[in-house]
């Protein structure tokens, strides 16, 4: 398996094991993901944190799709991508 793709495998299941939604193969295939190095172990146990669980639903809760959605519109067709008020990035980076 690619690298990327690897990583976007442990991805999904990081998500999964959130949602306490692993078959018994995923619980192994992470399990030995994180034995293969310390650096693994050390990000699962951060990711599965209440601090940072609880910090991404907050950042959810709030997030306002209508207006990103308007951003993004915006950008498409100036060639500028519209991140929040007043700040873009590409050709003719300017958002209103």
């Amino acid at each position: 398996m690619a690298y990327f793709e690897r990583y976007s495998h442990i991805a999904l299941l990081f998500a999964k094991a959130l949602q306490e939604d692993l078959t018994e193969e995923e619980v192994r295939e992470l399990e030995a993901w994180r034995l293969e190095d310390k650096a693994n172990e050390a990000l699962y146990q951060s990711m599965m944190s209440p601090d940072f669980v609880n910090g991404k639903a907050a950042v959810h809760e709030h997030f306002q799709a209508e207006p990103a959605y308007q951003r993004v519109r915006a950008g498409i067709g100036s060639g500028a991508l519209c991140l929040d008020e007043g700040t873009s990035v590409g050709q003719n980076a300017s958002c209103s």
